[in-house]
């Protein structure tokens, strides 16, 4: 009772006599919210003055402390310090007590703002858009896996099958395509983009990151009588997963083939997908046979799974270039590569030694044959020159292609072809 006692008074303005008491002001602790009337005409719609605001609060227990430029300054009464501690609940309790149809219906003048997208949405809405484009359908599998694909255990799981939450999202994919095959359906393209969890230190939440993964599986289109149809084959997987890894991790990612296959793919029809600054951040390639059930009339299916960064970058900005003023000048170099050598390094010595010259460097003709040392194969480039404000001569071509065949041969041994 004396504690009750102590605690009106206090809220009062009473005095209690006797030993203080082990009362926390916290609850009942007279703050004082500053209130602009601006802002009240701002949220509102309505201007309102100071004496109708004050005779708006005060039945309410908000006393005003004092007044200057506009600016109101109220006490909070203890019975409403736990939801009164902002500018807008004063303004919210303006505009109760002032009647919310009091308010006029009509929209007035205000400039509208805009709010971007966050990063990684937008970087999610691109790869879908980019994915369905290209004939795929978004797959929404549970997250919920055995022991063998996952690292992450459920404390109070859905079924003891399923206890563990997945660390990568491809497997589900395939037990989908497993569901087409056995119903009959040859020509399986999904996609999901989902989040995968791993198993951190000991006392640390697990590790979240969010993957895009893919399976490709039957006919690259619908058959038609005015051609045979043909199966989706490795250079459907390259040039797909090079186009959503330059969307995820920018133009300076790289699709290389892998040393090594992970599961659970084949060996020797892997890649590896690379960022910008050449940390692997996904790969795909064939599915092995031991890793699908698939019946034998399936034929090949093709995955992939990549990493989306954490803080995706916004897409470059679309420039636009006039067409070229002038002629361009083509020159194709047959080029005797030994082994080891990839046609990547080829086209980096090409490139960097070309100069601003260069407008484009095409791949066009792999051979192999009795001419050739064994394990060297010729390759053949298409270089594209052309100078924006005038037109090139040959003997200026020709000394810049003098200048690759030389580096060429210093730095990886490759000479053209006689």
């Amino acid at each position: 009772v004396a504690r009750a006692t102590a605690i009106i008074l206090a809220t009062t303005g009473g005095v209690v006599d006797g030993p203080a008491l082990d009362c926390a002001p916290g609850p009942f602790a007279a703050d004082v919210v500053p209130l602009r009337l601006s802002r009240i005409e701002h949220l509102l719609g309505v201007p309102f003055g100071s004496e109708q605001v004050q005779t708006l609060l005060a039945p309410l227990g908000f006393d005003l402390t004092d007044e200057s430029d506009g600016v109101l300054n109220f006490r909070v009464p203890g019975w409403r310090s736990y939801d009164v501690k902002r500018e807008v609940d004063l303004i919210e309790e303006v505009a109760r007590t002032y009647g919310y149809d009091k308010f006029p219906s009509d929209v007035g003048m205000y400039r509208p703002g805009t709010v971007p997208d966050d990063p990684m949405f937008a970087l999610q809405d691109d790869l879908r858009g980019m994915l369905v484009a290209r004939a795929l359908y978004e797959a929404q599998t549970p997250a919920f896996v055995s022991e063998a694909e996952g690292d992450v255990q459920v404390a109070n799981p859905l079924t003891t099958t399923e206890p563990y939450v997945r660390r990568a999202i491809l497997p589900t994919l395939l037990r989908r395509v497993e569901h087409n095959f056995a119903h009959g359906n040859r020509d399986v393209r999904l996609f999901e983009i989902g989040t995968s969890f791993r198993k951190a230190a000991s006392g640390e939440p697990p590790d979240e990151a969010i993957h895009l993964a893919g399976v490709l599986a039957g006919r690259r289109q619908q058959a038609h009588w005015t051609e045979k149809a043909q199966a989706f084959d490795i250079w459907d997987l390259k040039g797909l997963l090079e186009a959503v890894g330059a969307r995820a991790h920018g133009q300076g990612a790289r699709v290389l083939v892998a040393d090594e296959a992970p599961a659970p793919y084949a060996a020797g029809s892997t890649f590896e997908l690379l960022d910008g600054a050449g940390h692997a951040c996904g790969g795909g390639g064939l599915i092995a046979a031991e890793a699908i059930d698939a019946p034998v009339w399936a034929g090949d299916v093709w995955g992939f799974e990549i990493t989306l960064p954490a803080e995706p970058t916004a897409p470059p900005v679309p420039v636009h270039e006039p067409l070229p003023g002038y002629p361009a000048v083509e020159r194709d170099l047959a080029l005797v590569v030994g082994a080891g050598t990839l046609a990547e390094q080829v086209d980096a010595i090409i490139r960097d030694r070309a100069g601003e010259l260069l407008e484009s460097v095409e791949l066009f003709d792999v051979y192999r044959g009795d001419e050739l040392e064994v394990d060297a194969r010729s390759l053949a480039f298409r270089l594209r020159f052309r100078a924006g404000h005038r037109t090139l001569k040959d003997k200026e071509v020709d000394k810049v292609v003098t200048a690759i065949l030389g580096r060429l041969k210093e730095e990886l041994g490759v000479e053209a072809r006689g």
